[in-house]
């Protein structure tokens, strides 16, 4: 199951709500031809009549059988799930967002800086985990300073700016 985000509010009196979505904001535009979802802790798909994308990261909901605002109160706050292989074209972009897990990052200056282990999406800025001896390193995605990337040696090397490093590391 893929989190795609949590109940944000109710709309109107006839069982409309809003899922406000935690993916990147250029995955969240897919998620208007959702059709299946799930709520958490449960293996019974819901189906969706109706949705719309609004703010870009608000998916205005109408499920089959949820037809009035007190039982659209009981679905507020519950973390809202698809199922992988459901939707082909979110699985394909949230693998292509996450090809660069595991791969050895590699600094212009610095030579060998660590190993991605987690990218967070659920940012304004994207931001790759880097694990790097005792400490993890925050670098943030940016395509600018990305020179290469070597999927068959499974590396990444960027050219950072003097000194973030050190900023950025927990």
């Amino acid at each position: 199951m893929l989190h795609i985000g949590h109940v944000a509010k109710t709309h109107g009196t006839n069982g409309h709500f809003s899922i406000k979505l935690s993916l990147p904001v250029n995955l969240c535009r897919l998620c208007k031809d959702i059709r299946i979802i799930y709520l958490e802790n449960q293996q019974n798909p819901l189906n969706i009549t109706n949705s719309t994308l609004n703010n870009k990261i608000f998916l205005k909901t109408k499920l089959e059988n949820i037809n009035s605002r007190e039982d659209a109160k009981l679905l507020l706050r519950k973390n809202i799930y698809i199922k992988k292989g459901d939707h082909t074209n979110i699985d394909t972009a949230v693998n292509q967002k996450n090809k660069l897990l595991n791969f050895q990052v590699i600094d212009k200056q610095l030579g060998n800086i660590g190993i991605i282990n987690k990218i967070d999406f659920n940012r304004p800025q994207t931001i790759f985990y880097v694990k790097s001896d005792q400490k993890t390193i925050l670098i943030p995605y940016v395509e600018e300073l990305i020179t290469n990337i070597n999927n068959t040696k499974k590396e990444i090397e960027l050219d950072l700016p003097e000194g973030i490093i050190d900023i950025c590391s927990e």
